[in-house]
């Protein structure tokens, strides 16, 4: 078991998109990788692979809609 950094996990994102999309060229092909703690974009152009990440998953943009909408603390909500 190996704990992989954010950008880690960009690139084998990427790797794994460009491996099952068939025909397409890498410049032709974005992955993004969405889980509860982040997220990473990840494409290739002018021949450099490029990643686009945030601290901010499905975990955080869920606890800013119950804060925004309900104005209530999302870790206080029952489940």
């Amino acid at each position: 078991l190996k704990i992989v950094t954010q950008q880690q996990e960009a690139l084998l994102g990427f790797a794994t998109a460009s491996s099952v999309a068939g025909d397409l060229a890498e410049h032709e092909i974005v992955a993004w990788d969405s889980g509860g703690g982040s997220f990473q974009v990840t494409g290739e152009w002018d021949g450099e692979t490029h990643t686009w990440m945030r601290p901010v998953g499905s975990g955080v943009a869920t606890a800013e809609l119950v804060k925004g909408v309900m104005g209530k603390d999302f870790s206080q909500c029952p489940t």
